[in-house]
């Protein structure tokens, strides 16, 4: 004997299911099918952006110093000699040539005196052409024993002593000379005169100072290098001086190894390589920075780091700037061929999927 059963599902019952009435389909869908269906949708997240090479995008700006055309040669001649100013024959700015006299003194007293000198060294040599002769005579009479060897000794040590006076008589000759010659004050160089100080009929006394010049052949700029620019400068830069509208090509000399106390600069130093300027021109040097830099507009931050965002194989990678300012060009170390991204970079995170569309 059979019965009809029937059996229906409390899951499926209209009256126990609470969203059936509200159109909702419940399907039954495993662990894995929800891990795929993420990685799927995980795999198509990437982000549009537009890059460029560097090298399109870098600039090189130009870079300055405060710098001063000075001469290596600036003296002040002063006289050597006690004695009155004869003669001031230039004036200021004259032009003046290597051995020109710029003040002759009275040297009539250094005259006598060279005289003197020469009187004195005449004496001693004839003293000493005497002597000579005596001991060449006195060496012949002991061989022929007609006189003693005590006497041969005494006639030598008189010949020893005219020759040390001989020497002496010949260096203080060289004295007076000396002291004579410094009756002209003369341009140790081509030179320009800066200032004539001397006047006729002063009486000099060694230190006095008589004119001041100037070498115009020995030049050099000087230049106060920032600290952190110094580096950049070497001999393949491109150096120009600029003063009173004029550029001038220079080239760097020395780098001075030392920072400045005050400025806490570096002091470089640098020739002209073409015309020149005149001395005491006050300027600049500007020089091109030789590394690349990228535009501001490129900057983001991430984790407390400014940077910029590169393509590295359709990814996105993060290069921190050391030390970078927001607002400022920044100079980067990366290879000028890597690809800079110009737009998207804004929501980019390291290491992001990129799809990736060259900017025109």
């Amino acid at each position: 004997m059979s019965k009809n059963c029937s059996y229906t599902s409390p899951i499926m019952t209209p009256l126990n299911n609470p969203y059936f009435n509200i159109g909702y389909v419940v399907k039954k869908i495993s662990l894995t099918g929800i891990l795929l269906s993420s990685f799927a949708i995980s795999a198509n997240a990437q982000t549009q952006v537009s890059v460029m090479p560097l090298l399109e995008l870098a600039a090189y700006p130009d870079r300055f110093a405060p710098a001063t055309v000075i001469s290596l040669n600036q003296p002040l001649l002063s006289a050597q000699i006690t004695a009155q100013i004869e003669q001031v024959p230039v004036r200021v700015g004259d032009m003046v040539e290597a051995g020109e006299i710029l003040a002759k003194l009275d040297c009539a007293e250094y005259e006598l005196g060279r005289e003197a000198a020469e009187a004195r060294l005449e004496s001693t040599e004839a003293r000493y052409e005497l002597a000579k002769s005596n001991l060449e005579r006195a060496q012949t009479l002991v061989i022929n024993q007609l006189i003693s060897i005590e006497n041969l000794d005494s006639i030598r040590t008189e010949l020893n002593a005219l020759v040390a006076d001989l020497k002496s008589s010949r260096a203080n000759l060289n004295i007076n000379r000396l002291q004579e010659s410094r009756c002209d004050i003369k341009a140790p160089f081509d030179a320009l005169v800066l200032d004539r100080i001397a006047s006729v009929g002063q009486l000099a006394t060694p230190g006095t100072p008589v004119a001041s010049i100037l070498d115009l052949q020995s030049l050099e700029i000087s230049a106060q290098i920032f600290a952190d620019d110094a580096a950049q400068l070497s001999d393949e830069l491109e150096l120009q001086f600029e003063s009173n509208g004029n550029s001038y090509p220079v080239q760097l000399n020395n780098l001075v190894e030392a920072l400045n106390s005050a400025t806490r600069n570096r002091e470089a130093r640098l020739e002209f390589t073409g015309q020149v300027a005149l001395p005491g021109s006050s300027g600049k040097i500007r020089w091109q920075d030789p590394r690349p830099h990228l535009p501001s507009s490129y900057l983001v931050e991430r984790n407390g780091d400014l940077g910029y965002f590169v393509a590295n194989r359709n990814r996105a990678e993060f290069v921190a700037i050391e030390g970078a300012q927001p607002g400022r060009m920044n100079p980067v170390a990366e290879p000028i061929d890597i690809l800079v991204v110009t737009e998207g970079y804004a929501g980019l995170s390291d290491g992001d999927s990129l799809t990736i569309e060259s900017a025109e």
